[in-house]
Parts: C-alpha cells; sequence; structure tokens
C-alpha cells in the first residue's frame, strides 16, 4: 500500500501530466494526512488553483470525518452525502474530489450529471449501473423530470431513489441548487422523504465563486 506521500507525489504528476464503501481508507490515520490528498487532488483537478473559503472548510471537514467513519462525524455514516447550495458555490468541484479520493478505497463512484441520468434512461444503455454501484448525480434539478420512452412514461430520479430506497447496498452522492421546499414541489413528498432516510444533507453557504 502507498504511502502518504507516495500518493500526494502521485497527484503532483497527475497535475503536471494533465460490504463497507470505507473498509481500504486505513492508510489514512489521522484527518489532516486526509487533507493533504483531498488538496493534492483538489490542485490536479484545478490546475494548481484549488482553494477553499471559510464557508467550504467545514462541510470538507465533514465528508472527511464521514469517510474516515469518525464518530464526530456531524451526522449518519451509513448514510450518503447530499450538498445543496446556490449556483458556483463549490459543490461541484468539493463532491468531484471526493469521488476522485474515493478511487484510495479502492472505490469507483458512477458519476454523471442529472440531465446525462436522463439520457441513459433514454438510450438505456448503461442503465444498469445507475442501480449497481455507488452513484454520484451532480446538478440534480436541472434533469427533464418525467420523459416518454417509445410510449411509456418514466420519472429517472424517481426511480432510482425508490429502488435504491428499497436496496440500500450502495450509497448515493449529490449536488443541488435546490432548497427542500423545491424538491418536495418537483419530484413528490415521498422523494422528499427518500431524501431525508438516504441522506446527510450539507448546505453550502457563500455566493458564487465563478468569475
Amino acid at each position: 500500500m502507498k504511502s502518504i506521500n507516495e500518493i500526494i507525489e502521485r497527484e503532483k504528476e497527475l497535475l503536471v501530466s494533465s460490504s463497507n464503501i470505507r473498509k481500504s481508507f486505513k492508510i489514512f490515520s489521522d484527518l489532516n494526512s486526509c487533507k493533504r490528498v483531498w488538496f493534492a487532488i483538489g490542485n490536479r483537478l484545478t490546475d494548481g488553483k484549488y482553494k477553499v473559503d471559510e464557508n467550504l472548510k467545514e462541510p470538507i471537514t465533514q465528508i472527511l470525518k464521514w469517510c474516515l467513519m469518525d464518530p464526530t462525524f456531524n451526522g449518519d455514516l451509513q448514510k450518503g452525502l447530499l450538498l445543496s447550495g446556490e449556483i458556483g458555490c463549490g459543490k461541484t468541484l468539493t463532491l468531484k474530489i471526493f469521488v476522485e479520493f474515493m478511487k484510495y478505497a479502492n472505490k469507483i463512484v458512477a458519476s454523471y450529471s442529472a440531465i446525462e441520468i436522463v439520457e441513459i434512461f433514454k438510450s438505456k444503455e448503461g442503465k444498469d449501473r445507475l442501480f449497481t454501484s455507488p452513484l454520484f448525480i451532480d446538478d440534480l434539478g436541472t434533469e427533464q423530470v418525467e420523459i416518454n420512452n417509445y410510449g411509456t412514461k418514466e420519472a429517472p430520479i424517481y426511480e432510482i431513489f425508490n429502488r435504491r430506497y428499497l436496496d440500500r447496498r450502495f450509497l448515493m452522492f449529490i449536488t443541488t441548487n435546490l432548497r427542500p421546499s423545491q424538491m418536495e414541489e418537483r419530484y413528490g413528498d415521498r422523494v422528499r422523504d427518500r431524501i431525508k432516510e438516504m441522506f446527510n444533507v450539507m448546505p453550502i453557504k457563500g455566493e458564487s465563486r465563478r468569475k
């Protein structure tokens, strides 16, 4: 198994060049080790420009505590993660770093935007993977709620939530700009209840960081 320094050096090289989900995190003996690797990944994904403001520090700390199954995590360690906040507040990049971080636990998280999820439902190709592995959905709320697929009406997000609620072998991770009331209005009270039972909801404060 690689050391912390070897992992960080690997991330730097990648930057220059261009069942328990967390059971393999034994290499990360403490939170500081996790943060060093997290920031190395962040720099790789942003070409060395990764910055964390005050609004992101605590959410990132909590995410890493979740990864370590730290009992001081402010939530339920058996649930997934849902990051909510305004457009450009850093949600998507945070969970993209998380997905890369999970690879060091030998866990591959299937990653799709909500719009891509709908396209998968339309094409039927790769649909099984939406239910048979950990899943990251980016920008929940930007997709078409209901589709007409060869004469059959389908609600992709509703189906994903419902099937994964009934079979909780694989956790989900989500970013959204929607507030709880907007989620209920868009998807119905059943999905709202599923979210409460399946996720640790982490609000990300602050205005857009995009320039």
